[in-house]
């Protein structure tokens, strides 16, 4: 470990590599890479993805621990755990399908892969039949009856054959063997797959390791400078319970002459041990449970049980014994690898643990031992070597949930993410463990990869889950033995835990892939001629002068640090990607042909020419200028488009999880407002950043003005905060279409700023709560940042919004908004009842038998009391039938049925309406008058639209009681007076169609009227007689004169009131009518009123009858 040069970490500490040779495609994967580079240098080539097929054979899903070897051909041979399990842990049904060993659930897969092309050759399920499962049955090993079905087997090791075999002494198993376990709970079981020797292909259970929720066991293979005798002799291997919280336990073994692989191996009948932390910084005593801060002190070693009785102990047993030797609990331990012959590296993910939040940590244990004859026994001081907490990735997120790990033969210390079900993007890192403090280790750390956010974040174009997982890291650096000098093989798991789909899905279970990471040195020609050649992360660093100069970018392509302002004016080409770092501006002012992909980490990068594929943009980065991007654009960091102001043209798709700063001071796209026009998908993730940028002195977004800030074929997810504070009114976003609209409003105003009047107001309140939605929100002249409308809401809502915005005149575009065109249906469906009572006073009866006419009643109104400008109108006719009979002389009774038609109406509205009443009268005479007394009621439903909004089957209800005394004619006169109560009541329904939808609640109105009137009948001869009438219809109260209702298209609608028509006030009525009588009991009638009021124009009514005896 000493003078280890690591001249790759100080080029990545501030760069980024996505180039055309750092995203490589396998010849044997269908898919690109699921590891996207983030360092220079770095390259990754997809292997196999799950659902692909060797000859028949396919990847199946969740691969996860890994081991791999040279073979004499220069092939090599991996061994990958499939962490496949049950469905859940109460539901024991395995998942998957069985393998060749005959049990459903994990299994290890074995592959040949050619290091030179990366092509797979061949691969295969390990155990190949059950007779070579070699279970514990309490007393030896034997297969089992029924194939055993292994469950989750997660990391994995696959140690040198120096872990159990003593070539000095000839004692131990003189073969490979691949150490697994099962990550399933208490009663999870150690395996060891013997790859090589005698017993090869036999899979045997370790009973003496314990029971427990295995992560991983690792085996000891170096033993330190001159080893003694017994040294070698011993067998160590390290296990890790993955359990919230667990343990850490060494088992300690000998290596044999005799017995099987496992007992020859020592993996059998040895002491397994407890890490006991016994002080620490921070702490007091012993330490059962680990806190926030971390263990930095001593540990010693707790026997569990002895060799001859842990291996017919339970996962309980083993647990509950832990737990009373003060074996210390870690917030959920992970992978773990020997740093050297007496120092282990051990990952824990972070957990709540006693309800403390315990962050994702490295640990290094270093055991005491002596070189000739130490075993490990004694215990040892462990440390802190990073906290997560304390490291920042590219894309501005600390780091978390550390998991698999390996100690790379340069030292280092790689780790990997499992973040779990989040959208925070898995990554890789890098730590030197021989730095002097954890602060040092923590500021050094590097990540070199992530997750691809094309398929792992939400809305991306290629997405698949926001839950997957790095895993199964080994140094394959040996292996390849590729011959370059300071070359870096990795080979690693990732896993996709979308579910399976298509016809092989029972098979594959979930997603994942084996990928090949490389790393090679950087390198700087120096200026030879007018041609600098940069190639694999090599550097140029640029102090403001001008580059005057060719560049030529070669493997991976070449680092720019620009210390000051600096222009490259030659040109750059080559097949290499281009990286911007350091805190100065770099302007690519000459022509840019290289094919490499383009990476912004750190300062500006100005690009106003054509960018043959992707550029990449992190935390630290900014990216500007008027350039035409021949691919996909990600922005982590800042995107601000063109030269105050500007274009950037993205042919590919454009991913923003940073901050799009939009200058705008005019209309004019490219020379008045930013502009990113992008011909594939607009993803908006989550966290990221819209900036709108005031630069005219004096220009503010009208109501009626919106620019395009965003254009692309297609439009996924959603800002999460908006930057206004250089505006002076409130402007909005719209994620669907990419427009800055503008509103004239300042901060501490809403909608209902821009109306007057109370149903206005009221529906712009509505509006603005369920048009927009809330984000956090930098705000010009009002506190800074806050919860504010920002955006506008999605589907019909954000286009109703957006339909406002732009109107002409925004009370017309309220009004298209409003139930209130409603309320004349109801006004109709009362007025209708109150003309059948009145049909039922005029009914007369025969002298015996039962009198019937027959009528035709039809009424026009319009309505002029709209509080806005939505005066409506109505029309209705009944066709009745009245059925008299007399009770007694001087009293009778009528019956009246009736078929009602109607059509209301009001800008943009229209209502067509059909019913049946019922019905009653009495009428009695008295000494000085007549009394009528009358009942009817009925329901109608309509069908209809409102400003393009459609309704069915409306429910309308409609009654009246009335009461009227007739005196007796003074001469041809006959004065009367009345009181009627009407009321009217519309059930709750929901507009359909596209547009804003309105949900309409129940309603009631009710009026109370007193009348006064004067009927003359004048005779024209014995058979005819015209008749003339005035009343005057008085209003003594009225209720309900309201509609509620919401945008039913809105997440969450906001209840909102309207006024309706002020129909109920008090109406003159005066018309003409002809009488005929037809003899035989028989006559007939026509009428002719007309109405008027402060409330109603071009009101009439129409009236036929006939009548007869039956």
């Amino acid at each position: 470990m000493k003078n280890i040069a690591r001249t790759f970490l100080l080029a990545a500490a501030a760069t980024v590599s996505l180039s055309a040779q750092s995203l490589i495609t396998g010849p044997s994967s269908s898919q690109t890479p699921y590891l996207t580079p983030t360092a220079p240098g770095w390259s990754s080539t997809s292997i196999l993805t799950v659902g692909d097929a060797i000859a028949g054979y396919q990847m199946a899903g969740i691969p996860d621990g890994l081991g791999a070897f040279r073979n004499v051909d220069g092939t090599m041979t991996v061994l990958a755990n499939h962490e496949i399990g049950t469905v859940s842990s109460t539901d024991p049904t395995l998942l998957g399908t069985a393998r060749a060993h005959g049990a459903a659930g994990g299994f290890v897969s074995k592959w040949v892969i050619n290091t030179s092309t990366w092509q797979v050759i061949s691969g295969g399920d390990f155990l190949t039949s059950r007779t070579n499962q070699m279970m514990w049955n309490g007393t030896t090993w034997a297969a089992p009856a029924t194939a055993y079905a292994y469950l989750r087997p997660c990391s994995a090791d696959l140690p040198a054959l120096g872990a159990f075999f003593d070539a000095t002494s000839g004692a131990g198993y003189d073969g490979r063997i691949f150490l697994n376990g099962e990550e399933t709970g208490a009663e999870g079981k150690a395996f060891a797959w013997v790859v090589s020797g005698t017993d090869a292909g036999k899979v045997y259970e370790l009973p003496h390791h314990g029971k427990y929720s295995y992560e991983n066991l690792l085996a000891r293979t170096n033993y330190g400078a001159n080893p003694g005798a017994a040294n070698l002799l011993q067998t160590v291997v390290v296990g890790t319970d993955d359990t919230t919280p667990g343990e850490v336990y060494v088992y300690l073994g000998t290596k044999t002459n005799s017995g099987n692989a496992v007992e020859r191996a020592g993996l059998a009948n040895g002491q397994v041990y407890g890490v006991k932390a016994s002080s620490s910084v921070g702490y007091s005593g012993a330490i059962a449970l680990e806190n926030a801060t971390g263990i930095n002190g001593t540990f010693t070693l707790a026997p569990i049980f002895t060799n001859a009785t842990i291996a017919a102990k339970t996962g309980a047993e083993f647990q509950a014994a832990s737990t009373a030797a003060g074996v210390t609990q870690f917030a959920r331990p992970e992978d773990a690898h020997w740093l050297d012959h007496d120092s282990l590296i051990l990952a824990t993910t972070g957990a709540s643990v006693g309800g403390v939040t315990v962050t994702s940590k490295i640990y290094q244990l270093d055991f005491n031992s002596d070189a000739a004859n130490g075993i490990l026994t004694t215990g040892g001081n462990i440390r802190v070597v990073v906290d997560s907490n304390n490291i920042t990735g590219r894309d501005g997120a600390k780091a978390r949930s550390f998991d698999n790990l390996t100690v790379g033969n340069d030292g280092l210390i790689y780790i990997q993410e499992d973040p779990g079900n989040s959208a925070y993007v898995a990554k890789h890192w890098i730590v030197d463990p021989t730095l002097a403090t954890q602060a040092l280790r923590e500021s050094n750390a590097v990540q070199i990869f992530e997750s691809d956010r094309s398929r792992f974040t939400a809305g991306a174009t290629l997405f698949q889950t926001i839950d997957e997982e790095h895993s199964g890291i080994i140094d394959i650096t040996s292996i390849v033995n590729d011959g370059v000098v300071g070359s870096k093989w990795f080979l690693v798991a990732t896993q996709s835990h979308a579910p399976a789909a298509g016809a092989s899905a029972a098979t594959l279970v979930e997603g994942g892939q084996f990928i090949a990471l490389n790393y090679k040195d950087g390198s700087n020609s120096g200026l030879v001629g007018n041609l600098l050649t940069l190639g694999n992360g090599g550097v140029v660093v640029a102090n403001g002068t001008t580059i005057a100069h060719d560049v030529a970018l070669t493997g991976t392509g070449g680092v720019f640090n620009t210390t000051a302002n600096t222009t490259v004016s030659g040109a750059i080409g080559g097949t290499g990607g281009l990286w911007k770092n350091g805190a100065g501006t770099l302007t690519l002012g000459g022509a840019t042909t290289y094919t490499g992909n383009t990476n912004v980490e750190a300062g500006t990068l100005i690009a106003n020419g054509t960018l043959t594929s992707a550029v990449r943009i992190l935390k630290a980065g900014a990216f500007g200028g008027n350039a035409n991007i021949s691919g996909s654009l990600t922005n982590l960091g800042t995107l601000a488009p063109g030269n105050s102001p500007g274009t950037v043209n993205v042919t590919g798709n454009y991913l923003e999880a940073g901050t799009l700063d939009i200058e705008v001071w005019g209309l004019t796209a490219g020379t008045q407002h930013d502009q990113v026009l992008v011909s594939g998908t607009a993803t908006f993730q989550a966290g990221s950043n819209l900036k709108v940028t005031r630069t005219g002195s004096t220009f503010d977004l009208a109501r009626t003005q919106s620019v395009l800030a965003v254009g692309a074929g297609a439009y996924s997810g959603a800002f999460t905060t908006l930057d206004r504070s250089t505006q002076t009114t409130q402007v909005f976003f719209d994620n669907a279409t990419g427009r800055i609209h503008g509103t004239g409003l300042t901060e501490a105003q809403t909608f209902a700023d821009l109306t007057t009047g109370d149903n206005r107001k009221a529906i712009a309140s509505a509006l603005y709560a369920d048009g927009l939605t809330n984000a956090t929100v930098l705000r010009a002249n009002a506190g800074g940042s806050a919860t504010a409308k920002a955006f506008l809401a999605s589907g019909e809502m954000g286009a109703a919004t957006v339909a406002f915005l732009g109107a002409a005149n925004a009370d017309n575009a309220l009004d298209a908004l409003s139930p209130e065109p409603y309320g004349a249906s109801m006004i109709m469906a009362w007025r209708n009842s109150l003309q059948l009572t009145r049909a039922l006073t005029a009914a007369a009866p025969a002298a015996e038998g039962w009198n019937v006419q027959v009528g035709y009643d039809q009424q026009q109104a319009t309505l002029t009391a709209s509080p806005t400008s939505m005066n409506g109108g109505y029309d209705v006719n009944s066709s009745y039938a009245i059925a008299t009979k007399a009770l007694s002389p001087g009293a009778h009774v009528s019956l009246l049925i009736s078929r009602n038609q109607g059509d209301s109406s009001a800008p943009g509205f229209s209502s067509k309406s059909r019913g049946q009443s019922l019905g009653i009268g009495f009428a009695a005479d008295l000494d000085f008058a007549r009394l009528d007394l009358a009942v009817a009621g009925g329901r109608l439903e309509a069908d209809g639209s409102r400003q393009g909004q459609s309704f069915a089957n409306q429910s309308l209800k409609g009654s009246t009681a009335l009461a009227r005394l007739s005196f007796a004619k003074l001469g041809g006169l006959t004065p009367y007076v009345g009181l009627h109560y009407s009321a009217s009541k519309l059930d709750a329904f929901v507009e359909t169609g596209t547009g804003a939808n309105l949900a309409v609640a129940e309603a009631s109105q009710s009026n109370t009227f007193a009348e006064a009137g004067l009927g003359y009948t004048l005779p024209l001869g014995a058979q005819f007689a015209l008749t003339l009438n005035l009343a005057y219809e008085h209003n003594l109260g009225s209720t309900g004169n309201y509609l509620k209702a919401g945008f039913a298209d809105a997440s969450a609608p906001t209840s909102f009131t309207v006024n309706t028509y002020g129909a109920g006030q008090d109406i003159f009525r005066g018309g003409i009518g002809l009488q005929a009588d037809l003899g035989a009991g028989r006559s007939a009638g026509l009428s002719y009123d007309v109405h008027s009021g402060a409330d109603l124009k071009s009101a009439h009514q129409i009236r036929a009858n006939y009548t007869f005896r039956f």
